[in-house]
């Protein structure tokens, strides 16, 4: 089985300039609510309108600063249905809107990627944690009742 990591170029040559987008419009609710790092998501938010820089490419992934590339991708709407003949895990993806020098392009959909988070893999009353502090070279093991738990008291 082949593996692929899509990263984000950091060659001007080919987008143009990096990041690619560094204002976009109605960011800050997908900042602010921290959404579905290892999830589906069901709620209901506001898509982001990445404004790509005019020195920018429209490249099939583009970089957007405002935009936890862990979470979401930005990505051509074709690349997207590329991807549907691949077997990847689940994801979402949802249309939105980019401007580049002050024109529409409605080619770019917001994209999400998600695996089986930690809270399905781990089998948290038979495993064990073990905490090291860096700073003072000390491992403590920890055990955590279940995936709450861990998120809180890590």
């Amino acid at each position: 089985m082949k593996y692929y990591k899509l990263i984000e170029s950091i060659n001007t040559k080919e987008i143009g300039i990096y990041p690619q987008v560094i204002k976009t419009n109605h960011a800050l609710e997908i900042q602010e609510f921290g959404l579905g790092f290892n999830e589906h998501i069901q709620k209901q938010f506001t898509l982001p309108e990445p404004i790509l820089q005019n020195n920018a490419r429209e490249t099939t992934m583009i970089s957007v600063t405002a935009i936890n590339n862990n979470v979401f991708l930005v990505l051509k709407n074709y690349f997207i249905d590329f991807l549907k003949d691949f077997i990847i895990a689940d994801f979402q993806s949802w249309k939105i809107d980019a401007y580049h020098k002050k024109q529409l392009v409605d080619d770019y959909s917001l994209f999400h990627l998600f695996y089986p988070s930690q809270k399905e893999l781990v089998d948290f009353e038979k495993s064990k944690f073990k905490i090291k502090d860096s700073l003072n070279n000390i491992s403590v093991e920890k055990k955590f009742k279940n995936f709450h738990d861990y998120q809180t008291d890590w």
